[in-house]
Formats: structure tokens, sequence, C-alpha cells
């Protein structure tokens, strides 16, 4: 399937070449940037729904490949970045419903295929909505969100216990410029 009409504007992306210190792979999501509730709007949710199960497989092919490589890896990360996250953009009731099914399918059909979630730059409104979400998780999932705000030195340091800092992108406080 083409996903070029959705690749722009909902940008997902396995960071091939990116590991974490457990060479685990990166599955790297720029929400922030999504326009949720405009896909919803024009009728393309369904559409969007199945974007991200294919968001899901990227993740998965990272894991497939690693382990094709010789490492020992039976999950990722996913790092997710909320800058400019709006209320009305990204929280109206059916965006959070299309959210809430992302996360069910991935714990139904890709269980314990996540190592950690970690989301910067959430806007102080975001906890709530990923606590509505998280609502509908297993507790173990739930178990693997970290969330935090705008505070970048916070984050920064948590990521670099993970991450070294030229396997990341710039966007996450990192020296890398290409995938």
């Amino acid at each position: 399937m083409d996903w070029a009409d959705f690749r722009a504007g909902f940008s997902i992306v396995q960071l091939d070449k990116n590991m974490t210190w457990a060479s685990r792979p990166i599955l790297s999501v720029e929400l922030g940037d999504w326009d949720l509730r405009s896909a919803v709007l024009t009728g393309k949710q369904r559409r969007l729904e199945k974007y991200l199960i294919y968001a899901t497989e990227l993740g998965l092919r990272g894991i497939l490949k690693a382990q094709k490589d010789g490492k020992n890896v039976t999950r990722s990360l996913i790092l997710a970045d909320m800058d400019g996250f709006s209320f009305q953009t990204h929280a109206c009731p059916v965006c959070v419903s299309l959210l809430v099914g992302w996360v069910l399918t991935m714990e139904t059909y890709y269980p314990n295929f996540i190592d950690e979630i970690i989301v910067v730059n959430s806007p102080s409104f975001g906890v709530a909505v990923v606590n509505t979400i998280k609502s509908f998780m297993s507790p173990q999932t739930r178990n693997l969100i970290k969330i935090f705000d705008h505070n970048k030195n916070l984050w920064i340091k948590y990521l670099d216990a993970r991450i070294d800092r030229n396997q990341r992108p710039l966007r996450y406080g990192g020296t890398r410029t290409e995938n």
C-alpha cells in the first residue's frame, strides 16, 4: 500500500541505524506534528488507522533486522515528541479514541514488542491525554511510558542514559542528522 499521503503529515520513522545502549531499535513518532483532527474530519480515519498499523510493523521490522544481524533483540523503544501538540488538533474525542485504538492494536497483535515509550515536550494537558490513553492499557504496558514536559534538560538526561547522542536525531537532543 502506498502511504505517501500520510508520510509527510504523520511522521513515524524507523531509525534503522540508531540503537539504544541495549541494541534496541528506535521508532520516532513526531506526534505533535500530526493533524489527527483533519484526518478524521476529511474521512481518512480508517486509512490512518491502517497507517498506524503499518508504523507498528516498521518497529517490528527493526527488531527483525537486528535479529538478522545477530543481535538478541526482542523489543523496540518508541520516542514520541509532542512539541506542537494542541488540544483542538490532537485531543478531540475521536482523535483520542484513534490513539487508544492504536495502543490496543499494539497490545493485542504485537504484545511485548515495546521496551519503553518515552514522550518528550508534553504540554501541561498532554499528561491528561496520555493518562486517558493509559487507562485502556494493561498495567504492564502502562508502566512502560515515561512522559516529560518541555524541560529539555530533564528528558535529555533521561535519554542520555538509554541512547548515545550520536544515535539520536537532533529533535531528541542528539547529533545525528540522517537516519
